[in-house]
């Protein structure tokens, strides 16, 4: 019998400010995809158990890495990829466009530069995974009222 994957669970946000979002460049010291473009969150710490763990972890990760505070967010797409570890993740997106305080790089050991791109701004990055960008797109295309 194969043994099933291993998957590492990762949380994100798209943070929507009017035709702009919210990108971290990841800090040069992360293990995975380092100096890339990505958006603000990180993996789910096996300890943290509630009935709403990913939306609990992802405003606590927020904070931590921009020092924003989440309002309402929604689901938007999850999506699974091999990372470069060789590590499977199993990455679940949320939507927001409220939120309080100013986007910052606060996490020094995660974060060097905090932007606000447009969608064809982001199109013209090369260092921004098709991922990212397909998680722009589809929130581009959900919008929340």
């Amino acid at each position: 019998m194969q043994e099933r994957p291993y998957f590492i669970v990762n949380i994100e946000a798209v943070i929507q400010n009017g035709d702009k979002y919210l990108l971290i460049r990841r800090s040069m010291s992360e293990e995975h995809s380092a100096g890339t473009l990505s958006l603000p969150g990180g993996k789910l710490d096996r300890e943290l158990i509630s009935p709403e763990a990913l939306e609990q972890a992802l405003r606590r990760e927020i904070t931590e890495e921009v020092g924003l505070t989440l309002g309402r967010m929604v689901y938007l797409e999850s999506k699974t990829f091999l990372m470069d570890t060789k590590e499977w993740c199993l990455s679940v997106c949320f939507l927001s466009k409220e939120f309080t305080g100013q986007a910052i790089a606060k996490s020094e050991d995660e974060v060097d530069e905090v932007l606000w791109l447009t969608q064809s701004e982001l199109a013209e990055q090369e260092n921004c995974p098709p991922w990212t960008k397909q998680s722009i797109r589809t929130a581009a295309e959900y919008g929340l009222s």
